[in-house]
């Protein structure tokens, strides 16, 4: 049956009302609002180009409409500037703001109704401003580059001013076209070296102003040599560093002039007290000092003159110059110290290539820590520091001015020396020295590799009066202020071997050592014989833990090192669980031994390698521990891996000695100088000692070979009845791979498979 045409008619005219229901019930719009098929409420923002701009290339539209949901926000349309009048070259679009209002529009803001944003447009910022400061400390030059098509535009100039932030006073003020700020630098002379000044630069068309491009600058003095001395005397080593400030100053006196000019000492030490003229031992306060010569002598009759307690007059203080020490302390274990230093110092002064700059570092040299019991001490200054598990990598310096007891971390050291530029092969540091106790480990040298050619340090602990500075300056006046061809490793090798003078033990002394280990043991000296007495005076030697050592390490060479030591490793925990066929534990005596019996059992190579090369406290053990850390025990690498050797010589594991033997070759290039003290003769001396000439670094007739760096090994762990004090097993180092190498060295597979994870 057919509908009527009223019947239809009516039909629409029903829909079109449930339409507009339906869109009543939703809330409507307002005035300003728009609605879609969504029911969603939208705002109009238009965006304004003015005369200045436009949007599309094309259209040259200077306005553009932007639909935008209530309460959400808008996307900033940036404007194209016109090309007329030269106008691209000479305004910059700068910020939106409401139709009527000079505030900038800010683009976080929700919309919530119509509006129309106006481009506000300035004088384009200068660009490619440089600032060179590489004189002679007391002047720079200022130059400035811009697209060649501003030098057709009348009337565009610059506006240079410079104020000495110290006073807040203009200095120096220039304004001139474009042309002269590209062709030429603009000098800016008497300044004072080391003082902060702030570079202002507009660019001016007509009577409009840009806004001001900052930056700050020092006035940089050209050195040839740059020594940079970080002083952590904030502790009971204050008076030795202070001693060594002094043995710079008295150094520098024996140069010329000239010499003086070239050879720049910079140090930031945390000990100071006094009035500036003499200055007192055991100062918690901080300096920033330019040491001067000093002409007066150090000792008298083996006694201090006034001149080693007092500061040169030459010595210029600088800790006015930088807002990082102006209340007159700073926290040396914080590496943000150590930035703002290293920052400081490269601000104002200049040497030519980066093979030329010494950084050491003065303090107590912690080892590898990874304490896990906290532990409070006393201060010298009778504060009380706490130690607890932060301090779970090598580190240095112990600021106990703080009341924290942090220290400053190796990695952090690694970190700050390539954030302000001192890494990869044409920028590294010439020579780092840690004049610390227990810094010449191969996780310390390495983890500083990328960041100096040369790195120097004790493995063992390390005497408080540390190394002679003056012989530093001597040798540094020798072999780069005066030599034809620079050269800093021998520099360093020349401290190195005044370090062997100072710190020999005397034969009265080893008379001394020897007498007193007779009678504490109740030995009858009488009943022994001469090779007896001298097998005695040899053990004492190679056992004290208080032998003075120095080493000397091409840190390049480290990463040969690293992978022949990851051969000798992956040797081991491949087929390190085979049993041995000479070795045998009697479980009787509880000794290793060469004869089966019934009271003996077998054991793997694993068990034989690390009992002879990894466990200093055994008693059946003759593996000879050199150097204890402060929380792991640290093991000459050397020592450790000859008696490797002896174990798979004797086992015919010829894949396993001839990767040692490989490694050893590695360590010889690695190794530029290595000492350790010793009865009649030196431990190991590497002027004597070389793989090279083999059988060198594996004589049979030597037992007690040593190569000078050390290498960590399982957690210090011990147990404690009355007065003695038995070790027992530890764990493997979790902080180990915090280093870099132990991120990169399989080394540290060795130890967690030796020792667990946990």
């Amino acid at each position: 049956m057919k509908k009527s045409r009223f019947a239809i008619f009516s039909g629409i005219l029903l829909s079109v009302f449930l339409v507009l229901s339906c869109s009543n019930s939703s809330g409507g719009s307002d005035d300003n609002g728009n609605n879609d098929s969504q029911n969603k409420q939208y705002f109009t923002v238009t965006f304004d180009a003015g005369s200045l701009g436009y949007f599309d290339y094309n259209t040259s539209l200077t306005k553009k409409e932007v639909k935008v949901e209530k309460g959400k926000v808008c996307s900033e349309e940036k404007p194209i500037i016109t090309s007329n009048n030269n106008y691209s070259y000479i305004y910059e679009y700068e910020y939106y703001c409401k139709k009527g209002d000079s505030v900038p529009f800010d683009f976080s803001t929700s919309i919530t109704e119509n509006i129309i944003l106006e481009a506000k447009y300035g004088i384009k910022v200068a660009n490619n401003l440089n600032i060179n400061t590489k004189f002679d400390g007391t002047k720079f030059e200022i130059s400035l580059s811009h697209p060649s098509s501003y030098y057709n535009i009348d009337n565009f100039n610059y506006h240079i001013i410079v104020v000495d932030t110290s006073t807040n006073q203009q200095i120096f003020e220039k304004e001139g076209p474009i042309y002269r700020c590209n062709y030429s630098s603009i000098e800016v002379t008497n300044l004072t070296h080391a003082s902060k000044y702030l570079i202002k630069v507009e660019s001016i068309y007509g009577e409009e102003h840009s806004k001001s491009l900052e930056e700050t600058a020092y006035p940089a003095k050209s050195t040839k040599v740059l020594l940079l001395m970080y002083l952590d005397g904030d502790n009971d080593l204050n008076n030795p560093i202070f001693l060594d400030i002094n043995e710079i100053e008295y150094g520098l006196s024996k140069l010329s002039a000239e010499q003086q000019k070239d050879l720049t000492v910079l140090a930031l030490w945390d000990g100071w007290i006094g009035d500036g003229k003499k200055t007192y031992y055991g100062g918690s306060a901080s300096r920033l000092i330019q040491l001067g010569a000093d002409e007066g002598e150090l000792y008298s009759n083996s006694i201090l003159t006034e001149a080693a307690q007092t500061l040169s007059d030459k010595t210029i203080d600088l800790s006015d110059k930088v807002d990082w020490l102006a209340n007159g302390e700073v926290d040396m274990s914080d590496k943000n110290t150590l930035k703002n230093f290293l920052t400081f110092a490269k601000s104002i002064y200049y040497t030519s290539k980066t093979d030329n700059i010494i950084l050491t570092f003065s303090n107590h040299g912690a080892g590898p820590r990874s304490a896990t019991v906290a532990k409070t001490v006393k201060s010298f200054n009778d504060k009380d520091i706490s130690y607890n598990d932060l301090y779970r990598q090598r580190a240095i310096c112990i600021d106990e001015s703080t009341g924290k007891g942090t220290l400053l971390k190796t990695s952090e050291i690694s970190s700050v020396l390539t954030e302000v530029g001192y890494s990869g092969y044409k920028n590294q540091i010439g020579l780092i020295i840690e004049d610390v106790c227990l810094g010449g480990s191969i996780e310390e040298a390495y983890e500083l590799k990328d960041n100096t050619s040369y790195y120097l340090s004790s493995p063992n602990n390390a005497p408080d009066t540390g190394m002679d500075y003056t012989t530093l300056i001597s040798a540094i006046k020798e072999n780069i202020l005066e030599a034809s061809f620079e050269n800093v490793l021998t520099v360093a090798n020349k401290v190195c071997r005044k370090y062997v003078e100072d710190y020999s033990i005397t034969e009265d002394d080893w008379k001394s050592v020897y007498e007193n280990f007779i009678e504490s043991n109740g030995i009858n000296e009488a009943e022994l014989s001469d090779s007896d007495i001298s097998s005695i005076k040899a053990l004492l030697s190679v056992h004290d833990p208080y032998l003075c050592t120095i080493s000397l390490f091409t840190t390049s060479s480290l990463n040969g090192v690293k992978d022949a030591l990851n051969k000798v490793v992956d040797e081991i925990l491949q087929n390190g669980n085979i049993k041995c066929k000479n070795y045998f534990y009697d479980q009787t005596t509880n000794s290793i031994t060469n004869s089966p019996s019934e009271s003996t059992i077998e054991i793997s190579r694993h068990f034989m390698l690390l009992e002879n090369s990894l466990r200093p406290y055994d008693d059946f053990s003759s593996t000879l521990i050199q150097y204890r850390g402060n929380f792991s025990w640290l093991y000459d690498l050397g020592s450790s891996l000859i008696r490797m050797y002896q174990v798979a010589n004797n086992e015919n594991w010829t894949t396993l000695t001839n990767y040692l033997e490989q490694l050893a070759e590695k360590l010889d290039e690695a190794i530029d100088f290595a000492w350790r003290d010793g009865y009649g003769q030196p431990t190991y001396n590497s002027d004597i000692l070389s793989c090279k000439g083999k059988p060198g670094w594996l004589p049979s007739d030597i037992l007690y070979v040593f190569y000078g760096i050390t290498i960590s090994g399982e957690t210090v762990k011990y147990t404690v009845d009355g007065n003695t004090i038995t070790f027992i097993d530890g764990e493997y180092p979790s902080w180990y791979t915090e280093l870099k190498f132990g991120q990169d060295c399989k080394w540290n597979d060795l130890l967690k498979y030796w020792f667990g994870s946990n």
